[in-house]
């Protein structure tokens, strides 16, 4: 009897021991998009790194705030992810992020959907938090991005989504950014609101595709002096759906 419970004892020990290793070895797993978007160092991400800063997005921006024409510009995940290699962490950027346990940012455009992962923690116990997100402008608002995130993961396992909502708001609201979270088909869904400081937005953002690893935006600046008289919100052309 003694030595039937000694089994039973050790039987469930193994077990409970199998079953820590197993969930250790989820948290750590790496998922493949992180793998694949990682950028070698070298000349040619310190180009990318500047083609997409110095170049693009700082063009971008100046349009979104200052243009009167049309744009459309496009990003590629390799641009990105070597910004996040090089400028990000020169121009001091990373470090506030890095307070909040958050390193090593990567992206992965694909149809109509963006991964993104980063590595949360520190040390060899470090996980890497990924997201799969579906992202479609709203119909019936000018500026505004409907985010869903569906599916979380720490490593190879399912995560709650919760804990990153107030931080991602805080975020936000450092860039005059508004979200909001609500619930779609039982994924949550962050309702991210631009120019929101502002009595009068500057441009609309009318298109956005994800395909193929760019990520392409098209919009309309307005005349800073028509501004003044006329409310660009009563000219909006009907936006993306979500897709299916």
């Amino acid at each position: 009897m003694r030595f039937t419970r000694l089994r039973i004892a050790m039987m469930a020990l193994l077990s409970v021991g199998a079953l820590g290793a197993a969930c250790v070895f989820m948290v750590l797993h790496e998922p493949d998009f992180y793998r694949r978007a990682g950028m070698p160092p070298g000349p040619q991400r310190l180009e990318m790194s500047n083609e997409f800063f110095v170049r693009d997005f700082v063009q971008f921006i100046a349009n979104f705030d200052n243009g009167r024409d049309p744009w459309n510009f496009s990003f590629t995940q390799d641009q990105l992810n070597s910004f996040f290699e090089e400028d990000f962490i020169r121009f001091g950027d990373a470090d506030y992020f890095r307070k909040l346990g958050i390193t090593n940012p990567r992206v992965e455009f694909a149809n109509d959907q963006i991964r993104i992962g980063f590595r949360y923690g520190t040390g060899r116990w470090s996980t890497v938090l990924s997201y799969d997100l579906k992202i479609w402008l709203a119909k019936s608002e000018m500026n505004v991005l409907a985010i869903e995130i569906q599916r979380r993961r720490a490593g190879a396992m399912p995560i709650p989504t919760q804990q990153i909502f107030q931080e991602l708001k805080d975020i936000g609201r450092r860039q005059n950014i508004d979200i909001e979270w609500y619930r779609h088909n039982g994924n949550p869904v962050a309702v991210v609101k631009f120019q929101c400081d502002r009595p009068r937005p500057t441009a609309q953002l009318q298109h956005i595709e994800i395909k193929n690893g760019t990520l392409r935006l098209q919009g309309q600046s307005f005349d800073p002096v028509q501004n003044q008289f006329d409310d660009p919100t009563k000219k909006t052309t009907d936006s993306e759906q979500p897709p299916g």
